[in-house]
């Protein structure tokens, strides 16, 4: 009878991890456009003037039944093929949260764009407000992907960038950009949302075989709820399908979304043989913080690998 307590204990336990982080992972407390946009003026992610320059908002159908909202800022060259990128943020923040990496290129003569992923920022997405960790992110990357190229259609380079969930998603995007982007910066992306999950379960110090049982659970509660398998939400499954460059960046310091998941993306393509694969880890940066800790090698590593591309 103890052997049956015991494991009807480890069931409701597994059940109950299982529930908590299901609404931990796809009901998360986003950030306002407001917070965001005044935190990274107050740690100096950008400058006043580069919100002042003249930006042009834009709102697409995404093919999920709601509004994608954006915005995009035209090279000060004004030349018509001037190179273009798209940035993609993190989960529970904004649009504002790429502008750090966006003013740099911005000055190197760069046409520049950011959406607001479903659910975040001014996308509301009512029927969608929750993130799925690239798998439903990725139609919306490829909808503002496909924008861009109307209103920028003689820009001779097109890239995306994307942070966390942003990168995961751009990973995820470039296995079905059909030759529409010529390279990927991913920065501190997840291998894949069953990955990140066992993580995070693990680092509580619950033994493997228990983080696979909620992992189980939450894999049930996303395929009954959300209309998706859990393991499509899959980077390492992504790069080894895309045949675009792909720059890898992570933070040595990173505890939030492990560094080995960068090195794990990186061996795999490199092992494949698939397309140009770089990879950057920055000593002494957090989780989304590479490019605050060492903007100057970020910036260096990231324009030197975007140099030996060769446009579609």
């Amino acid at each position: 009878m103890i052997i049956v307590y015991l494991v009807i204990i480890y069931l409701i336990l597994v059940l109950v991890f299982g529930v908590v982080a299901f609404y931990l992972m796809f009901y998360p407390s986003c950030k306002t456009s407001e917070f965001t946009r005044a935190n990274g003026l107050e740690k100096s992610e950008f400058s006043q003037n580069f919100l002042d320059q003249s930006w042009v908002d834009f709102e697409i159908p995404s093919p999920q039944g709601y509004r994608i909202s954006g915005n995009y800022l035209a090279a000060k060259t004004g030349l018509p093929s001037a190179p273009t990128a798209l940035f993609v943020h993190g989960i529970t923040w904004t649009r504002y949260g790429m502008y750090k990496y966006m003013q740099p290129f911005f000055k190197q003569g760069w046409n520049v764009a950011s959406i607001d992923l479903a659910g975040h920022g001014k996308t509301r997405a009512p029927r969608r407000y929750y993130p799925t960790f690239g798998y439903y992110e990725k139609f919306d990357v490829k909808s503002a992907v496909d924008f861009l190229k109307t209103r920028f259609p003689e820009s001779v380079l097109f890239g995306v960038v994307g942070e966390s969930l942003g990168a995961g998603s751009v990973l995820q995007y470039s296995a079905i950009a059909n030759g529409a982007v010529d390279f990927v910066i991913a920065d501190c992306p997840f291998a894949s949302a069953r990955r990140e999950l066992l993580y995070q379960v693990r680092k509580l110090g619950f033994p493997p075989f228990f983080a696979q049982h909620v992992s189980l659970i939450v894999a049930v509660l996303v395929r009954m709820t959300k209309k998706f398998s859990f393991d499509d939400a899959s980077p390492e499954k992504a790069v080894l399908e895309s045949q675009i460059p792909i720059l890898l960046v992570h933070g040595l310091e990173d505890r939030y979304v492990p560094t080995w998941m960068s090195l794990h993306l990186y061996n795999i393509r490199k092992k494949a043989g698939i397309a140009a694969t770089s990879l950057l880890l920055v000593p002494g940066a957090r989780h989304a913080k590479s490019y605050m800790t060492d903007p100057e090698l970020w910036e260096r590593t990231a324009f030197s690998f975007i140099s030996n591309i060769k446009p579609s």
